[in-house]
């Protein structure tokens, strides 16, 4: 089964418009934004995990990105509230739980095999950070390398938007909600746009806050042609520990 597989295709996705499936876990439940199933199950998810779900201990053989939107995920190095960012790279492993249930936005299979780099960044703890560049744009730096940018983004009410992604982007409304051409966006809907199309949209009455995540679309090895690294903006608040 493959769902929005063609990344050079437009896919968008309005999760409160979906019913939650279940999954082989108990205490799981699933709305797929993406998926490709046969490329090691590569995939975009919304997971709701119920109150007092304990989940088996299991290794992450292609790695594993969360953020977390509702409620306090855990595992045994700790607990991780509402805007917690997570890498558990591939090899890395964890014996998930929640307490309280959470909503989690998830990615698999979308590491570097020879990725080792575990993150944890609780990203409402700071506030964000504006750019000259970038009208009516606030940023709070989540990680980035040279294949990959992953930020929060808060955009200013009754705004116009653009940008001009390197090698794609992907968006994933937290809170408030814009209009791209017709369609409009609100809160868990999510957008891929691919490389060859740029982002120009008009933001709400509320704003928008958005997981943003630029570059990770074309894997296009350096020094080959039409290669170019996703622009990386760090922030003088964010020390180079692998734990913050």
């Amino acid at each position: 089964m493959n769902l929005n597989a063609n990344i050079l295709k437009r896919a968008t996705m309005h999760a409160n418009r979906k019913s939650w499936e279940k999954t082989r876990t108990k205490g799981v439940q699933r709305i797929r934004f993406d998926l490709v199933s046969n490329v090691k199950e590569v995939s975009t998810s919304l997971l709701k995990i119920l109150p007092d779900t304990s989940l088996p201990k299991h290794i992450h053989p292609g790695g594993e990105e969360i953020f977390v939107v509702e409620g306090v995920f855990q595992d045994e190095r700790g607990d991780y509230p509402p805007g917690s960012y997570i890498r558990n790279p591939p090899g890395s492993s964890h014996h998930p739980k929640t307490e309280t249930g959470c909503v989690l936005f998830v990615k698999l299979w979308q590491f570097e095999s020879t990725d080792r780099w575990k993150v944890h960044v609780r990203a409402y703890h700071e506030r964000p950070f504006r750019l000259k560049t970038r009208p009516g744009v606030e940023l709070r730096q989540l990680y980035g390398d040279y294949r990959e940018d992953v930020r929060l983004e808060y955009w200013q009410p009754d705004h116009r938007i653009e940008l001009q992604p390197i090698n794609g982007l992907e968006l994933f409304v937290l809170d408030g909600g814009f209009v791209d051409t017709a369609t409009a966006f609100t809160r868990y809907s999510w957008l891929r746009i691919p490389p060859t199309e740029n982002l120009k949209v008009i933001t709400g009455k509320a704003g928008a806050k958005l997981y943003v995540k630029e570059g990770h679309l074309v894997h296009t090895v350096p020094g080959r042609p039409g290669f170019q690294p996703p622009r990386t903006i760090e922030s003088p608040r964010d020390p180079p520990t692998e734990f913050r």
